[in-house]
């Protein structure tokens, strides 16, 4: 159990909140059964609603998660230090509240200020890892193709899928080291990406070298608050043998995937001291560019990005959970959202979830796309390949979210005169007026800073938008 009591700053002062205000923890969560479960019921027959992008309803959904006992009072207590509850709350509470209005030749747009938390911020967070996956399926599309056209190699599929998982008795062990030895879980998570790049390499080198990115994954979709370690490997379609690629196969036999599993559990029981007969093991094979995308991005995502798909409100002091698409709910109890909690914050800053294998790993990737005749580029916080930068026409204040886009105030400036005789300038605000979600890009700013280097194909440069 949390021992620190929940602090009351942004709580709302109504009967409800006061009320619920008498105990420390259940008492915050109790405050939200004021608000609705859903933040934005569907109408039903509503054309003019506008399909909107995963990050538009992030945001959306954000605001909403800002009430009195919601996310934000719940993850500042949760996930962050007694000393840093009411940083963090602060930080929380001002992601997305100010909106710039920008120009660039003939383009317009209106983008919201992140608050750059890319631990606890489901906006900020969420849009981080996108753009590290949709950067990092750029890279590999622009690798495919060099092979295919460069090395005159036709590959049977955009890539390889293989999912592993380490049985709940080694997951229990290892989130329990967590919290006492993080050298030593480290260690232990080292471990786990060696015998994933060991089998893959048994499995599809045949002599030569393979390459693709692995992510490790700490608890389950279904239980978001359980130790549940298992690890997603994208696995490229061809391996090169001295100089010379050749492309994986896209199906395996019954057979082949028998002693691939047999193979894991002789593994893991070798590795963790089991007497495992069977084992935890997918593989398939991804068949489109949209589902390059999709696995890419399902790897890189963020430790809570289930707990925040999933967050449906909170009722009687614990967390309103929904998965599977929303087909099945439960409750997240308070000791279960302390124990993420603890989870969460024993991660150690600098530990390197993602990580690349073989001709693709760190040291091996500029070689490799040089080798292709792919040339490296930077772009800027926008994913773009240009030196223009946006030019800021006013600075707004955010009011509330309606169907058709987003209620704004714009900020105005006046100098008056201070007591000690000093110019100041006094903040005013405009009257509301409503931009149209066609007009409002989602993309936090101050997330993403300074330049990164993207491969691509000679001449070629366009832009990594938001998934």
């Amino acid at each position: 159990m949390v021992s620190h009591p929940q602090t009351k700053a942004n709580l709302n002062t109504n009967e409800c909140t006061s009320q619920a205000l008498a105990s420390p923890v259940v008492g915050v969560a109790r405050a939200s059964v004021c608000l609705p479960v859903s933040p934005f019921p569907p109408v039903l027959g509503d054309s003019s609603v506008p399909r909107r992008s995963k990050g538009m309803k992030r945001i959306r959904k954000n605001a909403w998660a800002k009430e009195a006992g919601g996310y934000v009072d719940l993850a500042s207590y949760y996930f962050s230090s007694p000393d840093d509850e009411e940083l963090v709350r602060s930080r929380l509470n001002f992601c997305m509240r100010t909106w710039y209005e920008e120009r660039k030749a003939d383009l317009h747009r209106y983008r919201g200020v992140g608050c750059g938390d890319r631990e606890r911020c489901p906006v900020c967070a969420s849009y981080y890892q996108s753009v590290l996956a949709n950067e990092a399926v750029a890279s590999i599309l622009a690798a495919e193709d060099g092979v295919e056209i460069g090395e005159g190699v036709e590959l049977l599929s955009f890539g390889l899928k293989l999912d592993t998982t380490l049985p709940a008795v080694v997951s229990e062990r290892l989130d329990a080291l967590l919290l006492v030895d993080s050298v030593g879980w480290r260690g232990e998570q080292d471990k786990f990406f060696k015998l994933n790049r060991d089998l893959i390499a048994w499995c599809f080198g045949a002599g030569g070298q393979v390459g693709g990115t692995g992510g490790s994954q700490l608890a389950g979709e279904s239980s978001p608050t359980e130790p549940h370690y298992h690890c997603h490997n994208f696995i490229f379609p061809a391996s090169r043998k001295n100089g010379v690629w050749r492309a994986l196969p896209r199906f395996s036999s019954k057979e082949d995937i028998k002693a691939l599993r047999d193979t894991w559990t002789e593994m893991l029981n070798g590795a963790y001291g089991l007497e495992l007969v069977e084992s935890d093991l997918k593989l398939g094979y991804l068949g489109s560019r949209a589902k390059l995308s999709h696995y890419i991005h399902y790897l890189y995502r963020h430790l809570l990005a289930d707990l925040w798909a999933g967050w449906a409100g909170v009722q009687d002091g614990e967390v309103v959970y929904r998965y599977d698409h929303g087909r099945k709910e439960k409750l997240l109890s308070v000791d279960e959202m302390a124990r993420l909690g603890v989870r969460i914050q024993a991660v150690p800053s600098h530990f390197r979830r993602i990580r690349s294998f073989g001709f693709l790993s760190d040291g091996q990737r500029g070689l490799t796309m040089r080798s292709l005749s792919l040339e490296p580029v930077e772009i800027d916080e926008d994913g773009k390949v240009t030196s223009e930068k946006w030019e800021r026409v006013s600075i707004n204040r955010f009011v509330r979210f309606v169907r058709e886009g987003v209620v704004l105030r714009q900020v105005f400036y006046d100098e008056v005169e201070a007591d000690d005789g000093y110019p100041i300038q006094r903040e005013r605000l405009g009257s509301e007026f409503t931009v149209l979600d066609a007009d409002l890009d989602c993309r936090p700013s101050g997330v993403v800073s300074g330049k990164r280097k993207r491969w691509q194909t000679p001449g070629k440069a366009e832009e990594v938008s938001d998934g």
